[in-house]
């Protein structure tokens, strides 16, 4: 699992019969301190997360190809909760 922030949505031109119709979004991956590490990945959201906002991301590539129901989907990543701003500040 990765914590990350929503920076933005993907509305490709054209792409692969699994991404049809599914939300496919931008996250930057967050360290424990908040700050972002690494570089942008693709995870499919089904939770319909908002712009900015943390999320818990699954690297499970066999479950998300699961989710949208196509063996050989290209989507790797999805979006498994949500994280409350609330309680990060406790």
């Amino acid at each position: 699992m990765i914590l990350a922030r929503v920076d933005g949505t993907l509305i490709p031109a054209t792409c692969p019969p699994s991404m049809v119709g599914k939300r496919t979004i931008i996250c930057q991956p967050l360290g424990a301190d908040g700050e972002d590490i690494g570089t942008p990945i693709l995870a499919y959201d089904p939770l319909v997360s908002g712009l900015h906002q943390q999320v818990l991301i699954s690297t499970d590539g066999s479950q998300t190809r699961q989710l949208v129901g196509d063996p050989h989907s290209p989507l790797r990543n999805f979006v498994l909760a949500l994280v409350d701003p609330t309680l990060s500040s406790r």
